[in-house]
């Protein structure tokens, strides 16, 4: 028997919708990189984060459908 989930709260939301062209992926690694500083993340995690979100938003140009935005939500849960 698995006991049951434990429940998260979330204590807030950030969205971010930006055009799907390479100058913006700095807009999205700044304001990843703002709400993990907020959360009291590492140096070092947050520029894991800043990678990951540089990357992920390079393949979404690359490789993502043609309406043009790239949606990226911050999502703080306890």
């Amino acid at each position: 028997m698995n006991p049951a989930p434990a429940a998260t709260k979330t204590h807030g939301v950030v969205r971010l919708e930006i055009p799907s062209r390479a100058e913006w992926v700095a807009v999205a690694r700044l304001a990843v990189a703002a709400v993990a500083s907020r959360q009291r993340f590492s140096v070092d995690d947050i520029e894991d984060i800043k990678l990951a979100v540089a990357e992920s938003c390079t393949n979404a140009i690359q490789h993502g459908t043609s309406d043009g935005t790239i949606s990226i939500v911050c999502e703080v849960t306890a």
